[in-house]
């Protein structure tokens, strides 16, 4: 499970009847706990959240990770091994190692020891956007050369070929579904099974390619997608939109010093 956010921007959306909104007053959300630096937080800016298996909810930031487990926060930085100290991406692989992807590079954390992988290791780039793991524990970075995965042993580089495999090297998000693995991309989405490729590219124009997060819902088995332009979601069948249009309006955009 990943939750995404720029500089920890919170935009609260509600979904509201067909009809005309103009007149409608926004609902009041409920009270939020905010997590600062005060509280254990490594820094304020906050890019991406992961909740593993255990419950462990983990902050990726600009100065290092966090973790926050029953009521108990626990830093990582430099110092401890972390490659970079901005972080970017996290995820977990199936023994519970944790992965982050950082701007010049990824690091491996199994709890005890940090492992590092740049350039010189076989990363196809330096700079890591994103990471997942998908259901045979390869490990996915998305990078602006393309994505790349690392099955433990061997690195491999995928990149657009013609009109087949990605639809843009330029991945700035990947995300693990029961099938296979999907990669956002600056001009369009992909996703690749053990058995063939499929890409999409928006038809409302250039905004709706820009992605910027994917998320799988597991429960519903339903892909929902950010982009430039506003929402989407994937059933497995056809995409849906969602912008302002269509009755998502913002309760409130803010960014917030910390979570």
């Amino acid at each position: 499970m990943k939750i995404t956010g720029g500089i920890f921007l919170f935009m609260l959306i509600l979904m509201t009847g067909c009809g005309d909104t103009t007149n409608d007053q926004p609902e009041i959300m409920p009270d939020w706990t905010v997590y600062t630096s005060r509280d254990g937080l490594v820094a304020n800016e906050v890019y991406d959240i992961f909740v593993d298996s255990e419950n462990t909810k983990w902050f990726a930031t600009e100065y290092g990770v966090s973790s926050f487990r029953n009521g108990q926060w626990n830093s990582y930085t430099t110092t401890d091994g972390l490659l970079f100290h901005k972080v970017t991406g996290i995820a977990e692989a199936q023994n519970g190692v944790m992965w982050f992807a950082t701007p010049l590079g990824a690091s491996r954390f199994d709890g005890n020891y940090w492992t590092n992988y740049t350039t010189q290791d076989g990363m196809a780039d330096d700079q890591v956007l994103d990471v997942a793991v998908d259901r045979y524990n390869q490990k996915w970075f998305a990078t602006p050369s393309g994505a790349v995965m690392y099955d433990d042993v061997t690195w491999y580089l995928f990149v657009k070929q013609s009109d087949t495999v990605l639809v843009n090297n330029h991945i700035t998000v990947v995300e693990a579904d029961d099938e296979g693995i999907w990669f956002g991309t600056e001009y369009g989405i992909s996703k690749k099974t053990p058995y063939s490729w499929y890409s999409h590219i928006f038809e409302d124009g250039n905004p709706w390619n820009f992605i910027t997060d994917i998320d799988y819902d597991s429960g519903s088995d339903v892909v929902w997608i950010s982009t430039l332009a506003g929402a989407a979601s994937y059933d497995g069948q056809s995409y849906q939109s969602y912008t302002m249009a269509d009755g998502w309006y913002t309760i409130r955009f803010m960014a917030w010093p910390g979570i």
